[in-house]
C-alpha cells in the first residue's frame, strides 16, 4: 500500500546539497519534492525522475527524453542529454546512482518512522503489504512498492520514505549469497521477519545452508535492541537461530510456529471453508481471531505479522481483528467469480505471481482442502517452476506424492520442466501442455460450470495468460467477494 497523502520530502536546497548537483537547465524557483521514481511503473509528472536503475535503459538518451516528454517537472542525469524539452528543469551529478543512495539515507536518517523488513522464501510481498495495511489502521503507514526488494529500486522506495510517519514496512529479496547484508543495513530496521526458508533462487546457491546464511544475514541490519523474527518450525531453525545469534550487537530473537517453545504460539486452528478461527499467544497475550485468507501458510504468516506489530509497540488485539477481512494481494491467491453464461459460474484462483517448491505445495494443499460444489471439480494448472538450479527436475517430479495424496480430480502441467512430473503422475487425470498460450485455449474448451480451478507457476511462464483468459472486463470487476465461494452459490448461501 501507499501514503494516501504526498508529504514534502526536500526541500530544492536540501536536494542540491545531498546529491552534489548543478542544475543544467531551468533551475526552478521554489520546487518541493513530494516523490522520486527511475521505473516507467511509478511514472508521475509530479514526481522527479533520477536517471539510475540496474538496467542501462535508465541512463539511454531517447529514455530519458520520453520520460521528460510526459511532462515530468525535473530529472536528475549524470549524462549531458541532446533534445531535452525546453521546459524541463534538469540537475546533473557525477553519479545518479550515488545521488540516490545519498537520498535515502537522508531519508532513513530523518524519518521518525518504527521500520519493520520482511524477508522470506514464500510470500514476502503479501506479508509486507499485510502488514502495512493493518499497521495503517493504527497510525501513518508506508510500505515499499509492488514487489520492489533489492538493488537501486529498493533503495528508491527509502528515499521516499517521509520523515514524519509512524511505520515503514519494507520487503528484502535474495539472489546469490550476501544480498541481502547491505540492503539490511541500509534500511536498518526495528524489526527484521524471516517468514520462511525454501529452495527458491537455489540455482545462486550451493545448497540450502547458503540460503539460511543469506536470509539470517538480515539481522546485520537490526538496530541496537531490536529484534529478528524467526520460523521455529523450520527444519533449518538450529542453523537459522545460530547464524543470527552470530551478530555482534544486541539484538532479541523471537521465534513464531506451532512448536511448544515458540514465543509467538499457535494454540489451535478451527478450519471453515475459507480461511478459520485461530487462537494464539503473541509473546504472552492470548488472543481469538477469524482469518478470511486461505491456507495454512496463513495462519502462521499472521501469527508472525502480528509479532511484529507487536514488537513495534502497535495494538496486537486490534490488529487480529483485521484479518477477517483481508484479502490476497494480486496474483497471490486472488479469487475470481467467473460467470461462463448466465447461471453457469466457476472459481478461479490466481497464484501466478511466481512459485518454488514449498509455494507449489502450500498451493496445491490449499486446493485439494477446499469443499468443491455438487458436480463440479477441482483442477490444478502448474507451470515450470523457475530458478532452482540443477536439481530442477527432481524438485518438479517431487510435487508427484503430494498431488496423488490430494482430493484434486484433474492436473494440467504446462512448460518443459512440468512435463517431467506429467510423465510420473499415474493415480491421477492429468494432461501436459507446452505452454500458458495453449494452456488458456485448451482449458477455455474443457471447463463447465461448477468447477474449482487453481493456476500457479512462475512468473517467468506468464501462467496469469490463463487466468486472463477468463476476463472480458477489468479484471476487478470479477474479484470475489471476502466470504464468496462458488460451493456457497451453488447452496443459495452468498455469505
Amino acid at each position: 500500500m501507499s501514503l494516501n497523502y504526498a508529504p514534502i520530502l526536500f526541500t530544492k536546497e536540501e536536494l542540491v546539497s545531498l546529491v552534489q548537483g548543478r542544475w543544467l537547465q531551468n533551475e526552478p524557483k521554489g520546487l518541493l519534492i513530494k516523490g522520486i521514481f527511475i521505473s516507467p511503473e511509478q511514472y508521475s509528472p509530479q514526481k522527479i525522475f533520477i536517471a539510475a536503475g540496474g538496467f542501462s535503459v535508465q541512463k539511454r538518451q531517447d529514455y530519458v527524453v520520453k520520460i521528460l516528454n510526459k511532462g515530468v517537472v525535473t530529472a536528475i542525469i549524470d549524462k549531458e542529454v541532446q533534445g531535452l524539452p525546453c521546459w524541463s528543469s534538469v540537475l546533473l551529478v557525477d553519479n545518479t546512482e550515488k545521488a540516490l543512495e545519498s537520498l535515502a539515507e537522508h531519508a532513513r536518517r530523518k524519518t521518525a518512522a518504527q521500520i519493520i523488513a520482511v524477508t522470506g522464501s514464500v510470500g514476502k510481498t503479501s506479508i509486507k503489504e499485510t502488514l502495512a495495511k493493518i499497521l495503517a489502521a493504527q497510525g501513518s503507514a508506508f510500505s515499499s512498492f509492488g514487489s520492489i526488494n533489492g538493488g537501486v529500486g529498493l533503495k528508491n522506495q527509502l528515499a521516499i520514505l517521509p520523515k514524519n510517519i509512524d511505520f515503514g514496512v519494507f520487503e528484502i529479496g535474495m539472489l546469490g549469497p550476501n544480498s541481502i547484508k547491505p540492503r539490511a543495513e541500509y534500511i536498518s530496521p526495528k524489526v527484521a521477519l524471516i517468514s520462511s526458508l525454501a529452495p527458491a533462487h537455489i540455482k545462486y546457491h550451493d545448497g540450502m545452508d547458503s540460503i539460511v546464511k543469506s536470509k539470517a544475514d538480515i539481522a546485520y541490519g537490526v538496530e541496537n535492541k531490536g529484534s529478528v523474527v524467526i520460523p521455529r518450525d523450520s527444519v533449518f531453525f538450529d542453523k537459522l537461530y545460530a547464524y543470527c545469534r552470530t551478530v555482534s550487537h544486541n539484538i532479541k530473537i523471537i521465534t513464531f510456529g506451532e512448536h511448544e517453545s515458540s514465543d509467538c504460539k499457535l494454540i489451535a486452528f478451527t478450519k471453515c471453508e475459507l480461511g478459520g478461527v485461530i487462537k494464539a499467544n503473541i509473546l504472552g497475550e492470548e488472543l481469538e481471531y477469524r482469518i478470511s485468507l486461505e491456507g495454512r501458510f496463513w495462519v502462521l504468516n499472521s501469527i508472525a505479522i502480528l509479532a511484529c506489530v507487536k514488537l513495534v509497540g502497535a495494538d496486537v488485539t486490534l490488529a487480529s481483528e483485521m484479518f477477517e477481512y483481508m484479502q490476497p494481494e494480486s496474483r497471490r491467491g486472488e479469487r475470481f467469480r467467473v460467470e461462463l453464461k448466465k447461471g453457469k459460474v466457476l472459481e478461479l484462483i490466481d497464484d501466478t505471481f511466481n512459485a518454488n517448491p514449498a509455494s507449489m505445495c502450500a498451493a496445491i494443499q490449499l486446493l485439494s482442502d477446499r469443499v468443491k460444489p455438487k458436480h463440479g471439480r477441482k483442477i490444478l494448472i502448474i507451470g515450470d517452476m523457475e530458478e532452482l538450479g540443477a536439481d530442477e527436475i527432481k524438485y518438479h517430479c517431487e510435487l508427484k506424492k503430494i498431488i496423488e495424496e490430494s482430493s484434486i480430480d484433474c492436473i494440467f502441467t504446462v512448460g518443459n520442466k512440468m512435463q517431467s512430473l506429467f510423465s510420473v503422475l499415474e493415480h491421477k487425470e492429468a494432461y501436459y501442455v507446452k505452454n500458458s498460450e495453449l494452456m488458456a485455449e485448451e482449458l477455455y474448451k474443457f471447463v463447465k460450470h461448477g468447477d474449482l480451478i487453481l493456476v500457479k507457476g512462475s512468473n517467468k511462464t506468464a501462467m496469469n495468460k490463463v487466468i486472463n483468459k477468463f476476463f472480458t472486463k477489468t479484471k476487478k470487476d470479477y474479484i470475489a467477494p471476502i466470504k464468496w465461494s462458488l460451493k456457497r452459490e451453488m447452496e443459495g448461501v452468498l455469505r
